[in-house]
């Protein structure tokens, strides 16, 4: 069994508390998959105790023999890797909590990917707090960062190591120094007159070069010069001033609308215009008090809708809150009525109410006890109904009708009393 460093690691006796905890431990092992064994030593000799252990992105579940019996991911796990982004492009690790969310910080860009609560989405920014340069899907309730797997990923960010082929610009020279064989011839002045001949060995026996000579024949075409005559046109017109760029300063509007339905009537109003309440966005799913076309009503800010021309006009005037808390309801007070005078012979003044649609809910009790629950007229009324055990019955409500038993349920379907 090989003994090989599988890096650091958090220990905690619950899953989600080792995701989140410092990575403190060194393990050792052949591997990480089910059935391994994790040790705490080198030399893999010390079993990792009975404890759940986490690399901060997956978490391993460790019996008391050190065996991994099972695996998963972390819920959240403590690295993203941002990318495609020239100024955030980071691995950012978990380093504590902001405005009751967890933070992380870029490992070498030093940023920071938080929640933002005032835009209610997750962001990357050079510091805590800052508005978001990216950020991921507004009104959003996830306590993990859920950037598009484009800009963020789980994880840390894999490097890329680039390896230069050492035969691309591989260069020699080849010198052969071979000394051919030379007689040499030695002459003494004596008597006689000796002459020695000495064969010196031939260094390059044995070896051969093989030389293969390729001529190649290159034709060379010139072509004759071209003369161009350019003929210059002498407008006998002056210019003379300044001219003025003006800035473009107008807010750009997206081709899509947003829509608002009508509290109700459940009438569908749609605008291209850029819509704010109090500087910010609308959020999705909220009740909202509003001016659409000149009348006063309660809306629900429905979301952004592709290939529609909204043509209405609408001002946000106060926001209420959620529609399933019944907001709908509580936004009825602000309408002011409408109050129209008939001059006859006596005065007679008709206060005119808007409309009130009550929608159609199927209403059931899934325990065998009696259930009660509530329900609301038009005019803001709270009644008061019953089903007896495993019963169901439809009712007309202007909101969803609620009760204090988890075995209530209501189901709006789609139908106007």
């Amino acid at each position: 069994m090989s003994c090989n460093n599988l890096g650091l690691f958090s220990s905690a006796s619950d899953p989600n508390s080792s995701c989140g905890s410092t990575l403190s431990f060194t393990l050792y092992g052949s591997g990480l998959t089910v059935g391994d064994i994790v040790y705490l030593d080198s030399i893999c000799s010390s079993p990792a105790l009975l404890s759940y252990y986490s690399d901060g992105i997956d978490v391993y579940d460790i019996d008391g023999s050190g065996t991994i019996i099972g695996s998963s991911g972390c819920t959240c796990p403590q690295f993203f890797c941002v990318e495609n982004d020239t100024n955030y492009d980071d691995t950012y690790q978990l380093a504590g909590i902001y405005d009751g969310e967890s933070y992380f910080t870029g490992q070498t860009t030093g940023y920071f990917m938080f929640y933002s609560t005032g835009e209610t989405r997750w962001c990357l920014a050079q510091n805590l707090g800052d508005p978001c340069d990216q950020f991921g899907p507004f009104g959003s309730t996830s306590d993990c960062p859920d950037f598009d797997d484009t800009v963020a990923y789980t994880g840390i960010c894999v490097t890329t190591t680039t390896t230069v082929d050492p035969c691309a610009t591989f260069d020699f020279s080849a010198i052969f120094d071979c000394l051919v064989p030379t007689t040499t011839t030695t002459t003494t002045a004596a008597p006689t007159t000796t002459t020695t001949t000495t064969v010196l060995p031939n260094p390059c026996s044995g070896k051969s070069i093989t030389a293969i000579a390729v001529t190649y024949t290159t034709t060379t075409t010139t072509i004759a010069p071209t003369t161009t005559t350019t003929t210059t046109i002498n407008y006998p017109c002056n210019f003379s001033g300044e001219v003025i760029f003006n800035t473009f300063t107008e807010v750009i509007q997206c081709a899509n609308s947003k829509r608002f339905s009508d509290c109700f009537n459940g009438v569908d109003y749609y605008t291209s215009d850029l819509v704010l309440i109090s500087g910010n966005t609308p959020l999705e799913n909220y009740v909202y008090f509003a001016e659409i076309n000149g009348q006063q009503t309660c809306v629900t800010f429905e979301g952004l809708f592709e290939n529609i021309s909204g043509v209405d006009t609408v001002v946000l005037l106060t926001e209420i809150g959620s529609r399933v808390d019944g907001s709908c309801l509580a936004c009825f007070s602000n309408i002011q009525p409408t109050t129209t005078t008939t001059s006859t012979s006596t005065t007679t003044t008709t206060t005119t109410l808007p409309p009130c649609i009550l929608t159609r809910w199927y209403v059931e009790n899934n325990s065998p006890s009696f259930v009660k629950y509530d329900y609301y007229e038009c005019d803001g009324t709270v009644s008061t109904g019953g089903l007896n055990g495993y019963t169901s019955v439809y009712v007309c409500s202007i909101t969803i009708p609620t009760s204090t038993s988890p075995n209530f349920t209501a189901t709006d379907t789609g139908a106007i009393c």
